[in-house]
Formats: C-alpha cells, sequence, structure tokens
C-alpha cells in the first residue's frame, strides 16, 4: 500500500507600508530573524559542581538548548517597532508620548474607553500603537497575537502586550494593544524593537512579503477594511457579508 502525503500549502501574507525607510530598515520579518541579544550571547553550556564538598565537574545546558525556545522563535513572524519612542505615564491621568519619527510617518497612540472592558484594570492605563502597516492573507487562517516577551525583558514591569486572534481576510490593520502599569514613570522604547508576535493557527508554513506602497494606494487597502458601517459588530457584519458574496 502507497500513501501519497500532500504538499502543504503555505501561507501567504501581505504586509504594506508606505515609508522606504520602514520597509527597509524596520520591515514586518519571521520570528526567527529577532532572536533577543542576550539569548545570542548565550554559550550552549555551563559548569556546574556536584556539591561544596563534592568539587566533580560536570556540564549543564543553558537555555541556548532549549528546543522550547528555539520552537517559538521558528514560528509567525514579528512587528517591530519602527521609531524611538517615550511615554510618559502619569498616574491617574494617562500619559503623554513622542515618536522619533513623528515629522515623517503617521505615529499615534489612543486608548479605548474603559467601559469596553470594566473596572478589573483600573490598576493599568490602556494604549493602542498605532502602525503603518497593513496585513493581508487570503485564506482566513486565524493568527495568535502575543507579546515577545523574551525581547522585553527591561520592560516586563511596565508593558503588557495583550493576546488576541485574529484573522486578515476581512481586517487589515495590525495595531498594538496593550496595557501600562498606572505609575508615574517614564518608558523608553528603541527602534526595532519587537512588539508583537503573530503565530498562525495552522501547521502549514508562513511566506512572509513586505510591499512598498505610495500612500494613495496605501490608504485605499485600508479604507476598505477599517470602514464603520456598524455601531456595534461591525467585524461579524463584514464576515456575513463575505460569506454571502463567496456563495454569490
Amino acid at each position: 500500500m502507497f500513501f501519497i502525503l500532500k504538499k502543504r500549502k503555505k501561507i501567504l501574507i501581505d504586509c504594506f507600508t508606505y515609508h522606504p525607510a520602514i520597509e527597509k530598515e524596520f520591515a514586518i520579518s519571521k520570528a526567527v530573524n529577532f532572536y533577543p541579544e542576550w539569548f545570542k550571547k548565550l554559550k550552549n553550556t555551563y559548569t556546574e559542581r556536584v556539591s561544596e564538598k563534592n568539587k566533580v565537574e560536570y556540564l549543564r545546558s543553558t537555555m541556548k538548548m532549549c528546543e522550547g525556545f528555539k520552537d517559538y522563535y521558528s514560528l509567525g513572524f514579528i512587528i517591530p517597532l519602527w521609531s524611538d519612542l517615550i511615554i510618559n505615564i502619569k498616574k491617574d491621568v494617562g500619559y503623554d508620548f513622542l515618536f522619533s519619527a513623528q515629522n515623517d510617518v503617521l505615529c499615534n497612540i489612543e486608548h479605548h474607553n474603559h467601559n469596553e472592558y470594566g473596572n478589573i484594570f483600573n490598576k493599568y492605563i490602556h494604549g493602542k500603537i498605532i502602525t503603518p502597516w497593513l496585513i493581508k492573507e487570503k485564506s482566513g487562517v486565524k493568527f495568535l497575537w502575543t507579546e515577545p516577551k523574551w525581547n522585553m525583558v527591561k520592560n516586563w514591569n511596565n508593558i503588557n502586550v495583550v493576546p488576541g486572534t485574529c484573522s486578515y481576510n476581512l481586517q487589515t490593520t495590525a495595531h498594538i494593544n496593550m496595557f501600562f502599569i498606572n505609575e508615574t514613570k517614564r518608558i523608553e522604547l528603541t527602534a526595532g524593537q519587537p512588539m508583537a508576535h503573530l503565530v498562525p493557527i495552522s501547521e502549514n508554513e508562513i511566506e512572509l512579503k513586505t510591499h512598498l506602497l505610495d500612500k494613495k494606494d496605501y490608504d485605499k487597502i485600508q479604507g476598505l477594511s477599517s470602514y464603520t458601517s456598524k455601531f456595534v459588530g461591525k467585524y461579524k457584519y463584514r464576515q456575513k457579508v463575505n460569506k454571502e458574496m463567496k456563495v454569490k
């Protein structure tokens, strides 16, 4: 008996931006390209002793040999920050921010009304970084958004990038939702800092392409997916319309 193994289809992901420096220097890229610097500097092993009395030495593995860690970075892609960013948190007030690139591209941090998520997050302040990227993927596969925690060690006590899932056949925006600790402090992030790790909920490999568009074409793609036709349930409505169009 012979078994024919079907070749898995690749998940084709197209990422669009309108500024050449962002597309060239701070492109969305596969996660394997974003191993943390501290991890790169680790040796594979370190020397351990049995005990203070027994001085016999032997080798132990470091995280450099952790398959779970390396497998994590073999999956999906990462959105890096494209500009230096300073965020000044004001306890119980909000925050001010400054992007180094805000004279060159649209740079903004928005926030959702606290009524959207209740009072349980009173110890935090919501922020959403508006990114200069759009993403398209035709099959509708879902992507799990996670925080690139190992790349953000310096800000473990400052920022929480929140998880979620989305697909990119009906929407294109790639904005980064997070919560800041509600304490007066200054947070500094540098250009190139990984901000979001997106992993497809699929065993298929991904093929990632970046595209540089002029602003008019970029706005046209964004407008088609971000049009607010409903006060409530905009995304569900778009899903329904998309299914009806496929039936026709």
